[in-house]
């Protein structure tokens, strides 16, 4: 019987090499997320017992810090890039020649404004220097509209091969300086090299894969990033402070313990929404295949990946309320209960990211952006306002609950005024009850 059905699989796979090189790519996505969760828990324990919570609230806060300002270089070109290159309805070479451009500029101009920011914010000098030497990173990511070109292409082993390069060295580095009994900084240079080695393996193997004397600039087409961009642009400023500003809340209201707390609770969620970014990112290139072939089964795969999503989410946030609070008391030791329990209660927020994950995609895709940026707009300033509210009532669950009551509130607002996010709404629930429905057809 089992070789009967390895044998249907192999037929089926074999018909299906698009669904085969899709499962390829999700098998390598999560290996490599499977191997930074397992080796990078066990090393985050170690860093966040080592700096203990007001040290660790430091080196999370100056990484965060500059994290907000990423979305001016990438200015929402991923989703366009990876567009692009499956549509193909510009060459390779000028889609990646015109976005690194784009990012060129892009990248001094966050330089400079993050350098300029420094003055208003109440940091130590040695944090703002920290700062500073980590900004130099937007330039970097110049280079990473090459990952776009392999997320497009489906050739995800030499970008996983890549990131592992720069994660196994930003381990050895972490592991030496806790031997060594460094201080936070060094953690932070840890940071920095891993991002440097991650996006230099992946550049340096397109280049001699493909080489770039075909990269060059099309004026129209840098004009159409442009235009295309700037909602995106915002969308995802917009993201990066909704889902960042409960650190820099919780720096301006709480005690550096509470931060410290908050940040390691912050570490695990950022590593938990990897799931939803890898399954959409994956699933993306066959979505806008599918929308060429038909509508019909265009939204047949829409409703199929919020179910999987939808349900991802609430198998995680189960299985962290059930055994997860146990198993990450045991990793990281009872002087981080309350980030244990800070993340439990963000796993409740996990199943609206990962809806949302897909929403945007969805949204980009078919030329919908400004109505996500009208949904991501209002959300913010919501999120902004229930977390100056809660935070100082509920101190860091606050910031969760501001995030979560601002999500409710905003999608409410905008299904009344927005047939799109409506739409999307009304996907969401057909996801969550897709599995009946199915089981209900099949008798």
């Amino acid at each position: 019987m089992g070789n009967s059905i390895l044998s249907k699989l192999e037929v089926l796979f074999k018909n299906r090499p698009t669904i085969l090189k899709v499962l390829k790519s999700l098998g390598l996505l999560f290996s490599e997320r499977v191997l930074r969760m397992a080796v990078g828990f066990f090393v985050t324990a170690l860093v966040v017992n080592h700096l203990g919570p007001e040290s660790y609230g430091k080196l999370v806060y100056v990484i965060q810090y500059v994290l907000i300002f990423v979305p001016i270089v990438t200015f929402g070109l991923g989703e366009l890039i990876s567009r692009d290159i499956v549509q193909e309805k510009y060459s390779e070479g000028e889609i990646l020649g015109t976005s690194s451009l784009l990012k060129v500029i892009n990248s001094f101009v966050g330089i400079l404004i993050i350098w300029g920011s420094l003055s208003f914010i109440e940091i130590s000098l040695h944090e703002k220097q920290l700062v500073m030497i980590l900004s130099s990173l937007l330039i970097g990511h110049v280079f990473y509209s090459i990952a776009y070109w392999y997320e497009a292409k489906l050739e995800y082993r030499k970008l996983v091969m890549g990131r592992n390069a720069g994660y196994i060295t930003s381990i050895a580095l972490k592991l030496l300086f806790i031997y060594l009994d460094m201080p936070f900084e060094y953690f932070m240079y840890a940071y920095f090299i891993e991002m440097v080695i991650s996006i230099s393996f992946c550049f340096i193997v397109y280049v001699r894969m493909n080489g770039v004397r075909h990269w060059h600039i099309n004026k129209e087409l840098l004009k159409s990033y442009y235009i295309e961009g700037l909602p995106l642009f915002f969308v995802a400023a917009f993201i990066v402070i909704e889902q960042k500003v409960g650190i820099f809340m919780i720096k301006m209201f709480e005690g550096p313990t509470e931060l410290g707390q908050y940040s390691l609770a912050f570490t695990i969620f950022t590593t938990l929404i990897f799931i939803p970014q890898a399954i959409v990112t994956t699933l993306f290139p066959t979505l806008v295949k599918s929308k060429e072939r038909s509508e019909d089964f265009y939204f047949t795969r829409m409703k199929k990946l919020y179910c999987v999503l939808i349900w991802s989410s609430i198998v995680l946030m189960t299985g962290t309320y059930v055994i997860g609070g146990e198993v990450l008391k045991f990793i990281f030791g009872e002087k981080y209960s309350l980030a244990i329990q800070i993340i439990q209660v963000m796993t409740v927020y996990c199943i609206f990211i990962f809806f949302d994950a897909a929403r945007r995609k969805i949204l980009v895709l078919e030329n919908k952006g400004l109505d996500y940026l009208r949904y991501i707009g209002i959300n913010t300033v919501f999120v902004v306002g229930y977390q100056f509210y809660l935070i100082p009532k509920y101190s860091v669950f606050g910031a969760v609950y501001g995030a979560i009551l601002a999500f409710i509130t905003s999608n409410f607002i905008l299904s009344i005024t927005n047939k799109n996010i409506k739409f999307s709404i009304k996907y969401f629930f057909l996801g969550l009850i897709y599995p009946v429905t199915r089981l209900i057809n099949k008798k």
